[in-house]
């Protein structure tokens, strides 16, 4: 009995012991549990934020994370690109520095990296980090065919092409979107409205952007700028708009509340004038969407076509340049402008000029800095590939918005360059020299056969002995390229057992004509 009772007090304690320790396992895993929920509905919280493009708040928690160990990694990138978002360079290359020393980190942080490093002039150190990524990636980014310190030189060569004019119409905060409409400008603020209630954007604190109105004196004198059709500025940002030919309907860009979850995207309206007198009421488009933006819209010069920029799915990057169909309001499938024109990056800001010549923004494409404006030419059945309008127009910050005058010659865009009186700035400004190109189609035959040579290696220098183009010519013996019209090109052809082809490619060759079409010939050794 008492062997028994022994052994049924032994037992007791042991399970007594068993359960301690059983529960103490169950806290543990539970309190683990807990945690890793916490911090699972904080990265959610952080996420949440950077959806909402408030980026300061979402800072805050990717902060909260890596202070707890927690998600370091990818933390540290998003911090990277909030930063980036919020135009804070110097910021954004801390901490995609700080990524890069991350074990099996992402090489395309190299080219983020690169990218940042150019808003400041850091040209060595871009192309640094932009060779490192090319060598991991095996492939090129559009306009990345040779070194940067070319390019940059470039963009350059041609500063007296433009004149950049200064406008007193803006002010200590942010100013963007010029479009002619009569005798005015008008354009979107987020400067303080005289109101008895105060709403601010949480992505930036500063207020919502209204859309205001200036008459033109001249290119370089804007006065009186007042809010314009206030009775249909949102509670939320509104902006960049533009006109059809006879501006009684404006299309514009304004936040649409989805739900609170994923926050507000942007969305086309539009808005007749009847009477002398614009509606208050806002139509959104008739395109079908949800969860992505449409924004910048721009009618072609008939009306029949209006480009816009999407992040929507199914695209090349982050926000891409589409266009539609426009048949007296109804508007056909969204069609993407495709590779040639979209990147890995964002194309923003479509604008077509009464030339036909397309011209966007771009931070994908090879330029100055962040955001550069760039242009295609109208071809038979789309456009012709990129060109970089170069520096003044462009700088090592973010140059966007770009409108141009109906002749050809004025215009205005948008800039956060130094030397600006607030955030974004509009400026004016004068082509004193268009840039212009012609098209050189051309086929290299062997001079004695009169066969096409493939495989050809053409170098085309400009007049100060820089490369321009490397080519290759294809299967039928033929290249082509586009070449500025008012200047003067050397080249030289090698292939293997012929003899190297030197010659000139000249402005009085290309001066008038938009397609130049020759036949170089190549003798055999």
């Amino acid at each position: 009995m008492s062997l028994v009772s022994k052994n049924i007090k032994f037992k007791i304690l042991d399970i007594s012991n068993m359960n301690k320790r059983y529960i103490s396992l169950i806290i543990a895993v539970l309190a683990t549990l807990g945690n890793a929920f916490s911090q699972d509905k904080e990265l959610q919280k952080a996420d949440k934020y950077f959806n909402q493009f408030n980026y300061s708040m979402a800072i805050e928690k990717y902060l909260n994370l890596i202070s707890e160990n927690q998600n370091t990694y990818y933390a540290t990138i998003k911090i990277a690109e909030c930063y980036s978002k919020m135009q804070q360079t110097e910021k954004a290359i801390k901490w995609y520095l700080k990524a890069i020393k991350f074990p099996d980190f992402d090489y395309h942080i190299y080219y983020r990296l690169a990218q940042e490093l150019k808003k400041i002039n850091e040209y060595d150190a871009a192309q640094d980090y932009m060779q490192k990524y090319l060598e991991l990636s095996g492939s090129k980014p559009k306009g990345y065919d040779y070194p940067m310190n070319n390019y940059i030189r470039l963009l350059k060569e041609d500063s007296t092409r433009y004149e950049i004019y200064k406008l007193k119409i803006n002010s200590e905060y942010s100013e963007f979107g010029p479009v002619i409409y009569k005798n005015s400008l008008i354009y979107s603020s987020n400067r303080p409205k005289r109101t008895w209630i105060k709403r601010d954007d949480v992505m930036t604190g500063r207020p919502f952007y209204s859309l205001y109105i200036a008459k033109v004196a001249s290119i370089t004198e804007l006065k009186d700028p007042k809010p314009f059709a206030g009775k249909f500025n949102s509670k939320l940002n509104i902006g960049p708009v533009c006109f059809n030919k006879e501006q009684n309907i404006m299309y514009v860009t304004q936040n649409s509340i989805k739900n609170k979850q994923d926050g507000s995207v942007l969305d086309i309206y539009t808005t007749k004038k009847t009477k002398g007198k614009w509606s208050k009421n806002l139509e959104r488009i008739p395109l079908q969407h949800t969860g992505y933006s449409i924004a910048h819209p721009s009618l072609s010069p008939d009306g029949r076509k209006l480009y816009f920029s999407s992040d929507m799915p199914g695209g090349y990057g982050g926000m891409d340049l589409y266009v539609c169909d426009n048949k007296n309001g109804f508007l056909s499938t969204p069609e993407n402008l495709g590779p040639d024109i979209n990147t890995p990056g964002n194309e923003v800001f479509p604008f077509m000029a009464s030339d036909g010549r397309l011209y966007f923004a771009s931070d994908g494409l090879q330029g100055l800095g962040g955001f550069d404006i760039f242009f295609v030419l109208p071809a038979e059945t789309s456009f012709s590939y990129p060109f970089n309008m170069g520096y003044p127009i462009n700088t090592a910050a973010d140059d966007f918005s770009f409108y141009l005058n109906s002749d050809n010659r004025t215009g205005y865009l948008t800039s956060n360059r130094p030397g600006g009186r607030g955030e974004d700035d509009i400026y004016s400004f004068r082509i004193m020299k268009q840039l212009d190109y012609c098209l050189l189609v051309g086929t290299i035959v062997d001079e004695e056969t009169r066969k096409p040579l493939n495989g050809v290696q053409i170098v085309i220098k400009n007049n100060m002995g820089v490369i321009v183009y490397k080519l290759v010519s294809d299967p039928n013996g033929g290249f082509s390229i586009y070449l500025k019209k008012d200047k003067n090109y050397i080249f030289t052809c090698r292939k293997k057992l012929y003899k190297q082809l030197n010659g000139k490619f000249t402005d009085v060759q290309m001066m008038n004509k938009k397609i130049l079409q020759l036949e170089l010939n190549m003798q055999p050794k």
